[in-house]
């Protein structure tokens, strides 16, 4: 993994975010599969900040339909 991967730091550490340490690990992924294991947490943290957004009466650029939406399921 050092050898092939020794200058491209990003990938470096998204291996050691989702605990890949070889090659053949690496392999047994499928690409679709890398994309939603390193983005989903992205995806549920921008979920919950629009969430507390939404909660108090705020919300994010161009947002606002999912803010009022969210206040209206809290009520």
């Amino acid at each position: 993994m050092d050898i092939v991967f020794e200058h491209d730091q990003e990938a470096r550490a998204a291996f050691g975010y989702l605990g890949i340490e070889t090659i053949r690990q690496l392999q047994k992924f499928a690409p679709d599969e890398l994309i939603m294991r390193l983005t989903s947490p992205t995806k549920l943290t921008v979920g919950r900040i629009r969430q507390m957004l939404a909660a108090n009466n705020r919300c994010l650029d161009g947002d606002e339909r999912f803010a009022l939406d969210a206040q209206k399921k809290k009520k």
